[in-house]
């Protein structure tokens, strides 16, 4: 499900590898940019280069399975998920002006959920997983913040609010 309204938003979607994979990106407002990617690496010009304009696009044909949601409202964020494991989740809702939120889930994870929910201005939100069942949530709802959150292994937990 991909659903736009607005100025300039701009969705991007690619599912591979064994099926199963949901995704829904939903953008309202000004300039919006989202990707999701399920299965491998494929990136738009605007997001990290890979798989784009002649790249190389990486699809893992063991991933499936996998869960992708972003909901954008308002001006000006960027919100990007790649997953590449088997039964990830991912969620990123933002909503204010000028938020970026990144989830990258890597090949040969499972079980993993990430999601960042920014409601303040000028948000930086990344979150990286390797490894099985790992935990992440930030949540940003102030101004000017930049949060990292690296998990790898198993069963990691992690929470930031700021």
């Amino acid at each position: 499900l991909v659903n736009q309204t607005g100025n300039n938003g701009q969705g991007y979607t690619y599912q591979g590898g064994a099926g199963g994979n949901d995704l829904e990106l939903n953008q309202g407002g000004d300039g919006n940019a989202a990707q999701i990617t399920q299965g491998g690496v494929s990136d738009p010009a605007i997001f990290p280069p890979k798989g784009h304009d002649n790249q190389t696009v990486t699809d893992d044909p063991a991933s499936g399975s996998n869960i992708a949601f972003v909901d954008q409202i308002g001006d000006g964020g960027i919100a990007q998920i790649s997953q590449a494991g088997n039964g990830d989740t991912a969620e990123i809702v933002q909503g204010g002006l000028s938020n970026e939120s990144r989830i990258f889930q890597d090949a040969g994870s499972s079980g993993n959920f990430a999601r960042s929910e920014q409601a303040g201005m000028d948000n930086l939100s990344l979150i990286n997983q390797t490894g099985n069942g790992n935990t992440a949530n930030v949540f940003q709802t102030t101004s000017n913040n930049n949060s990292t959150v690296n998990q790898s292994g198993t069963g990691n937990a992690a929470t930031v609010n700021q």
